[in-house]
């Protein structure tokens, strides 16, 4: 036993499962073959309809380390919070069903948090892609832009201390997309501490289907804008040195994104606008390029966002 082992932190790794019998059997490998040891599991079968919860009880007979619970109540927020009720561990790996951590994961950033005195980890990881070229997204450094720009690591990557999470009662069951940014701005609010990890050794995998935000966008972006909404009015009450250094790519980011809700809330969209961003000039970006600023000046917010989806073009 290494070092770090002999230390005796045990992580807890939670599995959400819900129709994964794909994936689930490559997601338990991936957890089985950490260098790191010390670990148990706790797969949390959220009503699934295929073969998922027979491969986990095959799985369970296999290895001793793995307890299968059911959580009736559907949501990923309602799983993960499930599997840390019974979570025996100092620290929590959340995993995704349909993704892996590479062998060293654990190990890797169990050093790390013995070498920094941290409540969580913000990790890079690598995108997977079906069809596309893989790419590696790294986090943010600086941590309100990246709460903003859906950017400090995911949920996969990131390591978190149990304690921490209790301390901002878990993951808001209430949310359906969101949840791990309204998560991390919450411990952020409180000031606990957290650490880049630029190494990457989770792999996400995106899939083309199953994704609560293709299943339900206008709720997605509704969540989405009402929490970049609260990150801002936080910055700018608590930093307002920061809200004032940063002011144009806070709201830019803001007015990206209501553009994208415009097309499924277009009151809300324009409500937005009036309220924060009338007196924002905004520039280009990768989503708002040359053409809609260019007939953004002529006509302003809400004719410009009606004209490009009757004209259908993007940029």
């Amino acid at each position: 036993m290494n070092k770090v082992q002999a230390k005796q932190i045990l992580v807890s790794v939670i599995v959400p499962c819900y129709n994964v019998e794909e994936y689930i059997a490559e997601c338990l490998m991936s957890i089985y073959g950490q260098s790191y040891s010390l670990i148990e599991i706790i797969c949390v079968d959220n009503n699934s309809t295929d073969k998922t919860l027979d491969i986990l009880n095959s799985y369970k007979i296999k290895f001793n380390n793995l307890t299968v619970i059911k959580e009736p109540v559907k949501g990923a927020s309602n799983s993960r919070n499930a599997g840390l009720k019974i979570a025996k561990g100092e620290w929590i790996q959340f995993l995704d069903a349909d993704d892996i951590i590479l062998p060293n994961k654990i190990q890797h950033q169990i050093e790390l948090i013995l070498a920094h005195k941290v409540d969580f980890i913000v990790a890079s990881s690598i995108i997977r892609l079906k069809n596309r070229d893989n790419f590696i997204k790294d986090p943010d450094a600086d941590c309100f832009i990246g709460l903003m720009n859906s950017n400090l690591g995911n949920t996969c990557a990131n390591l978190f201390n149990k304690k921490a999470l209790q301390i901002v009662d878990n993951w808001n069951e209430n949310l359906d997309s969101s949840q791990e940014y309204d998560l991390m701005f919450r411990l952020i609010k409180l000031n606990r501490k957290y650490l880049i990890d630029d190494v990457p050794q989770t792999i996400i995998n995106s899939r083309d289907y199953g994704q609560i935000s293709q299943m339900n966008p206008k709720k997605t972006w509704t969540q989405f804008v009402l929490l970049r909404i609260e990150i801002l009015n936080f910055i700018k009450a608590s930093h307002p040195n920061y809200f004032k250094n940063k002011y144009s790519i806070i709201h830019q980011i803001l007015f990206d994104s209501i553009r994208i809700l415009y097309k499924y809330d277009s009151e809300l969209s324009i409500n937005t606008y009036m309220k924060y961003l009338s007196d924002f000039t905004p520039f280009k970006t990768k989503s708002t390029g040359y053409l809609y600023i260019l007939v953004f000046k002529f006509f302003g917010f809400s004719k410009t966002e009606f004209l490009r989806n009757k004209l259908k073009f993007q940029k």
